[in-house]
């Protein structure tokens, strides 16, 4: 059965017109609960309690995570905060998803990350232990020992 674009316009119509969906029955995961609740942990923090604290109050309340889980699943829900701070999510095929730049990271975080005089003073020193350039290759004699 062929789809028309009258098929297609008709279908926009109905989506547009639905309601919207009540999220409270919705269920999560736990390191999205994490997330939902990153701000309240980071509070508790704040004021004291240890995050195995956290992880056992939060175990005995519903949602059950142990302590080094919870560590990296706050850490991640951090990350994704962030603005500008996330890589850009690539496609099955490893490409990027159309409008998204590769390296669309904040430039503070790369500064910090790769300082730049960094791998001038690098190449520097394997031209003055060597006498050859970095990416250069002098093959060796052979010799008898192979």
């Amino acid at each position: 059965m062929p789809i028309t674009i009258a098929t297609i316009d008709s279908l926009r119509r109905k989506l547009d017109e639905l309601p919207p969906q009540d999220n409270v029955k919705r269920e999560v995961s736990k390191q999205e609960a994490v997330a939902l609740l990153a701000e309240q942990v980071s509070a508790l923090q704040s004021r004291g309690y240890a995050i195995d604290e956290i992880a056992s109050l939060l175990s005995s309340n519903g949602l059950p995570v142990s302590v080094p889980t919870l560590k990296s699943y706050l850490s991640r829900a951090r990350a994704t905060s962030r603005k500008g701070l996330t890589k850009p999510r690539r496609t099955a095929r490893g490409k990027l998803p159309s409008g998204e730049v590769a390296g669309a990271e904040c430039k503070s975080m790369n500064e910090e990350r790769k300082p730049e005089s960094a791998p001038k003073e690098a190449s520097a020193r394997i031209e003055s232990t060597t006498g050859v350039g970095s990416g250069s290759f002098i093959p060796r004699d052979d010799s008898i020992d192979i």
